[in-house]
């Protein structure tokens, strides 16, 4: 489906446990205080909301421990009220240190998502994205390796 090159699709269980992460690392020690995410909706997804997770980095890569979870959660109603969108939205955190040396997953997850593949809710792809430009092709055959959008906010955090 050409949908999915914009975003990456949940079924109820990956939404329910955050098998689609962002791995990443700080530039610097950080204290986060929020993350905005865009969301893709197609044909009037069943959802009721959505909320964002901070996981530990295991030694192979993977998803390890819940490190944090966001403060807020985001209703179906506040992404869109319409059949089809593309939105950002903001998941505020209760300033979060990050170690600038350690990775981290961050995920999303919902609640009373019932997935149909003619109707979906994904987490948008960075594609293309002037952010994303370092390494990336923008042929679109390259399109579903580019990473999620994910952008954070936060404060330098001097005393770790």
């Amino acid at each position: 489906m050409a949908w999915s090159v914009w975003g990456r699709d949940y079924t109820t269980a990956e939404l329910t446990n955050s098998t689609h992460t962002a791995r990443c690392k700080m530039n610097e020690h950080t204290v986060l205080r929020a993350v905005r995410v865009g969301i893709t909706v197609l044909n009037n997804p069943t959802f009721t909301n959505l909320s964002m997770k901070i996981f530990s980095d295991k030694e192979d890569d993977t998803k390890g421990g819940l490190i944090a979870t966001s403060t807020n959660v985001i209703t179906k109603s506040e992404i869109t009220t319409l059949a089809n969108a593309i939105k950002e939205i903001y998941f505020e955190f209760n300033d979060v240190l990050l170690h600038g040396s350690l990775y981290y997953h961050f995920g999303l997850t919902g609640t009373g998502h019932s997935f149909s593949p003619t109707s979906t809710i994904a987490w948008k792809k960075a594609w293309p994205n002037p952010i994303y430009t370092l390494n990336l092709t923008t042929t679109l055959v390259s399109s579903g390796t580019a990473p999620f959008d994910l952008h954070f906010i936060g404060a330098d955090f001097n005393g770790i």
